[in-house]
């Protein structure tokens, strides 16, 4: 009887039971090749329309021949490829666009690891990144048979370093621009460490608390410190090299 599958399809064959005085059976299905056997099963890999002819030799060597035209039918299978961008993500530029490249696809199923799905067939998907990680992402596509492929690939997200310090700042209470406070990423907040000098040296204000900002004072609110120059140090490890990093700059006061 006819059948249908997609590649590679494994078709068995067998004798009817019907069949008497078969001491020796041969098959033969054309552009696959012969097979010996009351039984066979063939591995068929390329697509297309295949016959089948199976010839059966008695003990005596009494022979008979059938010979079936378009039995089997081997479907294609898509071929599921992508690319994306940017080509290296980071905990900054985390939104990656996929581009498909795939052959026959009629039908998508894209995975990005246990953080969502999408059916479109070009998405663009923002992956967690508030630390480095890697991430598997997978394309599933069928084309109009059925028939399926995937494809998956491992995607990096990289650790990103921003240390902005403003280079001066008004603290008047107008509600603009009235502390100094660095803005950092991809660093170990819990070993921040801040300290701002006047410019005879002495320390003026410290903190650990990377959310904490100076406003201007100076010994822990005892006066507001003149317009002048500070001097900053920040201390502080990254996310990925246990050594602290040293970062100096300077602030301008103005009233």
């Amino acid at each position: 009887s006819f059948v249908s599958s997609c590649s590679p399809y494994a078709w068995h064959g067998e004798l009817g039971s019907l069949s008497e005085h078969t001491d020796q059976v041969v098959w033969f299905i054309p552009g696959v090749g012969g097979f010996n056997g009351q039984e066979v099963d063939v591995i068929i890999e390329e697509p297309g329309l295949y016959d089948v002819q199976v010839t059966a030799t008695s003990s005596f060597g009494c022979m008979t021949q059938q010979y079936v035209s378009d039995v089997i039918q081997v479907l294609s299978n898509p071929i599921a490829a992508f690319r994306y961008q940017p080509a290296e993500l980071t905990t900054l530029e985390y939104v990656a666009q996929f581009t498909d490249l795939s052959n026959g696809a009629l039908n998508y199923l894209w995975t990005f690891d246990e953080f969502g799905t999408s059916t479109d067939p070009e998405p663009s998907f923002a992956f967690p990144h508030e630390d480095p990680a890697t991430f598997h992402v997978c394309l599933r596509v069928e084309n109009e048979y059925g028939c399926a492929d995937s494809t998956c690939r491992s995607i990096s997200l990289d650790n990103e370093y921003i240390l902005f310090a403003p280079n001066a700042f008004t603290p008047d209470d107008d509600g603009i621009n009235d502390t100094f406070l660095p803005v950092l990423r991809g660093f170990d907040n819990d070993t921040y460490h801040l300290q701002i000098y006047d410019r005879w040296g002495e320390m003026v204000f410290e903190t650990r608390d990377v959310s904490e900002p100076w406003t201007g004072n100076v010994r822990g609110g005892e006066y507001y410190g003149e317009d002048n120059v500070y001097n900053w140090i920040i201390r502080i490890k990254d996310r990925e090299i246990s050594d602290f990093q040293l970062f100096r700059g300077s602030v301008i006061l103005l009233r």
